[in-house]
């Protein structure tokens, strides 16, 4: 098959087939998933109340139709699915839809209080990885959080993506697209694994990262300078 990007291998149809995997699970049980999600147990937990809201990997919106009914916020989502947006779409219509990918994201700079990555970064391109967070970084507000769901592995490592031939499912610690820079604090890191124990298999760590911008106190004055 020769080497193909990851984007358009999801907007071409793995993102669509990936749905219909999984529209059974996304259409049922809505009060359970709610009660299980860990990113509305912290957006519960640190009482956020943001005015907008973008999630990537927003499938069919359920998340952001949970969120949007906690916290009356503006609700946006990016999904390469075409079936998941119109899905999405045609059952929460008070939530804002658009097929696309991480690495071009339809918000103007620092329009969003809330951005969530939710189990995407791992599918994505390694070469789009700078990108992505640049554009995060360029909607996210200053004072707004950053919630990441994905892999977590101490070790960048990567598995054949078993849906799709020539493609890969890449772990590692994505928090560090962002915390490598003092404008990124870590408020919470809780780790789960896909079994839903307690994140001791290394192999099959998760975690849910929720990282608070602070630009603007992101850099002290230094304390070495002689005064005048």
């Amino acid at each position: 098959m020769g080497k193909r990007l990851q984007k358009d291998a999801f907007l071409q149809g793995e993102g669509d087939a990936w749905f219909e995997r999984n529209a059974r699970v996304l259409d049922t049980d809505i009060e359970r998933r709610a009660a299980d999600d860990p990113i509305i147990a912290a957006v519960k937990h640190h009482r956020v109340k943001p005015r907008r809201i973008l999630e990537i990997g927003a499938s069919n919106g359920w998340r952001l139709w949970l969120l949007q009914q906690l916290t009356g916020a503006e609700s946006i989502g990016v999904e390469p699915s075409e079936r998941a947006v119109a899905a999405a779409r045609a059952r929460y219509p008070g939530i804002v839809m658009h097929r696309g990918t991480a690495d071009t994201l339809p918000c103007g700079d620092s329009e969003v209080d809330l951005l969530i990555l939710g189990f995407c970064l791992y599918v994505c391109d390694r070469a789009d990885l700078f990108r992505i967070a640049a554009e995060c970084d360029r909607v996210l507000a200053d004072g707004g959080r950053l919630m990441i769901l994905d892999f977590h592995s101490s070790v960048p490592w990567r598995n054949p993506y078993v849906h799709l031939p020539g493609m890969y499912a890449y772990k590692m610690q994505y928090d560090t697209m962002f915390s490598w820079n003092p404008a990124y604090r870590i408020a919470e890191q809780r780790l789960t694994d896909h079994a839903g124990g307690a994140g001791d298999d290394p192999a099959d760590r998760l975690a849910l990262t929720v990282l608070v911008k602070d630009s603007a106190g992101a850099y002290v004055d230094n304390p070495y300078r002689p005064k005048p």
